[in-house]
């Protein structure tokens, strides 16, 4: 494929190439932006070239600045041509691929499958050598298959009101929504259509609207969980001790007062140590002590805002703190503090009131225990 004639097909006839930042609207399935936006990611082009020019030491093709003009006020056809040619041959995208990102129309405004088709494409290579045959990549795959069957049906409607019940009823028997919180959602139909605003809707009405938004990152941290723990299954076979309800199921029973606190409680309890003495395997360079503070007292303060949920610290600061705190599964563990810090920022993102009623132990259980048959019936 001539990925250059491609991009210049694609762009003819507009004078500026914006992309515009991600938003909450899409509840199945959101946008890869939002995801990497809850992990502490920041999605933008600017980064995206950058990391690939810093990683592979090439020059990015054009300056930052018409990078950030990207999200702004736009680029130049020319530029954008530039820029994603780059992408994809960096990213050694296959053609099937290719093709569904730049040639197909997407479905609806809310169509990001062959962006999702990417996404699953750049990180399966890093994801299958630390964990083979991981049942994350295919949860991700199935999810953004029901999502094109979903949208697919809806083009067989003509008003937005038949096209979005046909869509929630499709997505919905791919979540772990009860049957009344299936009902509750279809009622809403109706004022979706009409309402601009979740703010427009009352309190129950967010609530079902967020209980199937979150039905994804449930669902994706329970995915990360089997992964996990089959591999830990793999490795230790019968000497390995099954957590009743993954390792999540452990996070989610300890106290905090934010989701990473409960990580570093759950840390605690497994290393069998108090939480405050945690502190002492935080890395800290001695001149980010601050003046008349000593290493130690430092360290302590660095603590006491993560458990507060002031600040939060980056993988590779988590990494080397767990790699100090426990005697293995490092790595695992630091991904299970990471979808606590994502937590914690979709929370402060959202701002809603019923985060609670939903993000705790016996919610996610029936996440954790669908998807750990799932992939034991695969």
């Amino acid at each position: 494929m001539d990925i250059e004639k491609a991009l210049t097909e694609h762009f003819d006839g507009k004078s500026k190439i914006k992309v515009n930042k991600f938003n909450y609207e899409n509840l199945f399935i959101p946008q890869p932006d939002e995801v990497n936006w809850s992990l502490g990611f920041n999605p933008t082009i600017r980064t995206s070239v950058n990391t690939i020019s810093k990683l592979l030491d090439i020059p990015a093709p054009v300056s930052n600045s018409t990078l950030d003009n990207f999200h702004r006020i736009g680029v130049a056809s020319t530029s954008a041509i530039k820029v994603y040619e780059f992408l994809f041959k960096q990213l050694d995208v296959p053609e099937p691929i290719l093709k569904e990102v730049i040639s197909r129309k997407p479905i609806s405004s809310f169509d990001y499958t062959a962006v999702w088709d990417l996404n699953v494409h750049i990180i399966q290579p890093i994801i299958e050598p630390i964990y083979p045959n991981s049942y994350l990549m295919k949860f991700l795959r199935d999810r953004v298959e029901v999502e094109k069957s979903a949208l697919q049906n809806t083009k067989k409607k003509t008003t937005p009101h038949e096209k979005g019940i046909e869509y929630i009823h499709h997505t919905l028997q791919n979540t772990q929504l009860t049957q009344a919180e299936l009902e509750y959602l279809i009622s809403l139909i109706p004022s979706l259509v009409e309402l601009n605003s979740i703010s427009d809707l009352t309190y129950d009405d967010r609530k079902s609207l967020i209980t199937y938004k979150l039905d994804f990152y449930l669902s994706l941290i329970a995915a990360i969980d089997v992964t996990i723990i089959n591999k830990w299954l793999s490795e230790h076979g019968d000497k390995f001790e099954l957590p009743d309800c993954g390792i999540f199921g452990e996070i989610f029973r300890c106290e905090g007062k934010c989701h990473f606190e409960q990580f570093l409680r759950y840390i605690a309890a497994i290393t069998e140590v108090k939480i405050g003495s945690l502190a002492v395997h935080i890395e800290i360079e001695r001149n980010d002590t601050g003046q008349g503070v000593t290493l130690d007292e430092a360290k302590k303060n660095r603590l006491k805002e993560w458990r507060k949920g002031k600040t939060k610290p980056t993988f590779p600061t988590l990494l080397s703190f767990l790699e100090n705190a426990v005697t293995a599964g490092a790595y695992d563990f630091s991904i299970a503090g990471s979808l606590c810090i994502m937590l914690d920022r979709y929370k402060a993102g959202l701002n809603d009131s019923c985060w609670g009623e939903l993000i705790n132990i016996d919610y996610y259980v029936k996440h954790y225990e669908f998807h750990l048959n799932k992939a034991a019936g695969d």
